[in-house]
Formats: structure tokens, C-alpha cells, sequence
């Protein structure tokens, strides 16, 4: 488990001076979310709830403590069929403290941690708070680019070959942006209701990460379903692709049936032990192939100007 937190005595002098403390805790086991939930006297089962798979987004406000709890992106390994998956970031503040918990895999929030430690100033917790959701706003926006990057690689290869594998990997990337879309959905409600409440805006700056951090959710989600309409879009055209292909060998399939039927009808009635005409004569094959060949070349001629073939 890795585990970054600070000495509770440092929390009491950095607040003592008005500074603003920020631990995170990434896979934290039982002990700490019991130590947590006293420290900003919560209920423990509510805290571990936000940590277990039945997690949901929320915002709520505890005895003078705010948990809020946001759905982010989680990037799944190269070979694995989506490109992305959702994990839940919680944060808790209290007076001038903030802690994070959330899995090991965020990058963002340890990023954003080495940052605050090298010394980055927030003249307030609720700035450190806009700052970090504003963060994860944006990684929703990089991973929509990712899907989007990637279902133009696969619309590349469908043009040249159509094949079931990529129809497929179509679709995992639609069910990938429709889990975007739903999560940003209940994101951009939360963000919403924290931003209703006033006490928050101890500043103008703050105020204005809240905002920008609404924005860039808004736009994530109008772009996630726009690029989920255009995949949508993209594959009936291929549907129909496929189908029109289809009917394509089919129609080349009866027309070569039908010229190649000439050539072996002559050869099926001159194939008869029946006494037919110049059947003894010492050209007659040579004739009789040359009959056939060019029944067939008007036959092709007149399906081509015809548009047929």
C-alpha cells in the first residue's frame, strides 16, 4: 500500500500558521480510514462505503466536514479491450485540511501531490480543492482524445479491409464512451451542487477553478457524445459497407455463372453420343471453342453497358 501522510503535529502547525496541509492515500487498509473518520469526525462505514465497489459520486457536508467523492479515468493497459475505465477519487477538508484517497493507478493526484510538497502555493483549502478537480476534469478530456485517436486508427484499417475484429473494437470504444458520458454526467451534477454552496468562494481564484473546472466537465461531456454519435454513425455506414460487399460478390458471382454457362453448354450438347452437325469435321472444336468464346465476350459487353457487371 503506498501511503503518503504527513504527522498529525505538522496538520496543528501549518494550520496554527494558516497554511494549507494535503495528505493522499492510495489503497488505504482499515486502520487508516478508522484513523480518518475520527480525525473529521465521520461515520468509518460511510467513509469505507466511498472506498468499496459500491462507491457513488456524492458531495456532502458532515459536521463541518466535506466528503466528496468524483469518478476519474483510469488508463488500462495496452492490451486490455477498452482503453479506459473508472475509478473514484474521495477527498475530505476540514479547516485547512484536505486528504485524498483513491487507487494507486491516478497519476494526476500524485503529480499534483509532488507539486504541493515542492512548495506550489493555495492561499486557501478550497483553492487546493477547485485545483484538483479541475485536474480531473482535464484527464477526462485527454482520454476522449485518446478513444478518439484510436477509433480513427480502426476506421483507417476499415477501409482497406473490413474485418470482424475491428467492427468489435468498435464497439468496445462506443461502450467505453457511453461509460465516459454517464460518469461525467454524475460528475457535472456534483460539481454543480458544490458550486450552490457559497462558503466556498473564500475567493475570487477559487471561484474561477470551480468554473473552469464546470467548463472543461461541460465540454468533456459534449465531446464524448459527439464522438459517441460520430462511432455510432460510423459503424451503420460499415454495417451497410459490409452488407453492399456482400451483395457485391453475389452479383459477380451469378454473372461469371451466367458467361461461364455458355462455353459449357456448347461443350455439355457436343459432349452427347448423338449425331449432331460438323461433329466429324477436323475444325469443328476449334470453331465451336471460337462460337463460345465470343457469345461470351458480347454477353460480358452488353452486361457492362447495361451497368450490371
Amino acid at each position: 500500500m503506498l501511503k503518503l501522510y504527513q504527522a498529525t503535529t505538522a496538520h496543528v502547525a501549518d494550520q496554527a500558521v494558516g497554511r494549507v496541509s494535503w495528505d493522499h492515500h492510495a489503497n488505504p487498509g482499515q486502520d487508516v480510514v478508522r484513523a480518518l473518520a475520527s480525525t473529521f469526525s465521520l461515520d468509518s462505514k460511510t467513509l469505507q462505503k466511498q472506498l468499496g465497489s459500491s462507491c457513488r459520486p456524492l458531495a456532502m457536508d458532515y459536521h463541518g466536514t466535506m466528503m466528496i467523492t468524483l469518478a476519474v479515468t483510469k488508463k488500462n493497459a495496452p492490451t486490455a479491450k477498452r482503453l479506459f475505465d473508472m475509478e473514484y477519487l474521495t477527498i475530505v477538508m476540514r479547516d485547512q485540511h484536505i486528504v485524498t484517497l483513491g487507487d494507486d493507478s491516478n497519476q494526476s493526484i500524485h503529480t499534483l501531490l509532488n507539486s504541493f510538497n515542492q512548495g506550489a502555493h493555495h492561499s486557501s483549502v478550497h483553492t487546493l480543492l477547485f485545483h484538483i478537480l479541475k485536474v480531473c476534469a482535464g484527464k477526462f478530456v485527454e482520454a476522449l482524445s485518446e478513444i478518439n485517436h484510436k477509433v480513427e486508427e480502426i476506421e483507417n484499417g476499415l477501409k482497406t479491409a473490413i474485418q470482424n475484429k475491428q467492427i468489435f473494437q468498435l464497439l468496445e470504444n462506443n461502450k467505453n464512451l457511453n461509460l465516459l458520458s454517464s460518469t461525467l454526467k454524475s460528475n457535472l451534477n456534483i460539481l454543480k451542487k458544490i458550486q450552490l454552496r457559497q462558503k466556498f468562494y473564500s475567493d475570487e481564484s477559487s471561484h474561477a477553478l470551480l468554473a473552469d473546472a464546470i467548463i472543461e466537465t461541460e465540454q468533456a461531456q459534449s465531446m464524448a457524445e459527439i464522438h459517441n454519435i460520430n462511432l455510432s454513425n460510423l459503424m451503420d455506414a460499415y454495417s451497410a459497407a459490409v452488407e453492399n460487399n456482400l451483395s457485391l460478390v453475389v452479383q459477380y458471382l451469378s454473372v461469371y455463372v451466367i458467361v461461364a454457362a455458355v462455353p459449357m453448354g456448347i461443350a455439355g450438347i457436343y459432349g452427347m453420343n448423338t449425331p449432331l452437325p460438323f461433329q466429324d469435321e477436323p475444325y469443328a472444336l476449334a470453331a465451336l471453342g471460337g462460337i463460345a468464346l465470343l457469345i461470351a465476350t458480347l454477353l460480358v459487353v452488353t452486361l457492362k453497358v447495361r451497368r450490371i457487371l
